[in-house]
């Protein structure tokens, strides 16, 4: 777990599903990017797992940059 999150700070470029405005790193990553859209990781309190939030002005934007960020976790965690 610990290993993973390490990977993602340090990656957090690898998360550039567009181009990046800013990256911030209180609780976890939290990618903006240029356009105001934003992607989140964050390790569960409770769980053994990686939460993931985003928002963009669609849905379908939205489910795309979510679906970018799980498979760029899954190959750092390889």
């Amino acid at each position: 777990r610990n290993i993973l999150f390490q990977k993602i700070i340090k990656s957090a470029n690898k998360f550039s599903f567009k181009k990046i405005e800013s990256v911030d790193y209180l609780d976890g990553v939290k990618i903006t990017f240029v356009n105001g859209d934003w992607l989140s990781l964050r390790f569960s309190g409770t769980e053994d797992i990686v939460r993931i939030y985003c928002e963009s002005d669609t849905r379908v934007k939205a489910v795309e940059i979510k679906d970018f960020a799980v498979n760029q976790i899954k190959k750092l965690a390889k």
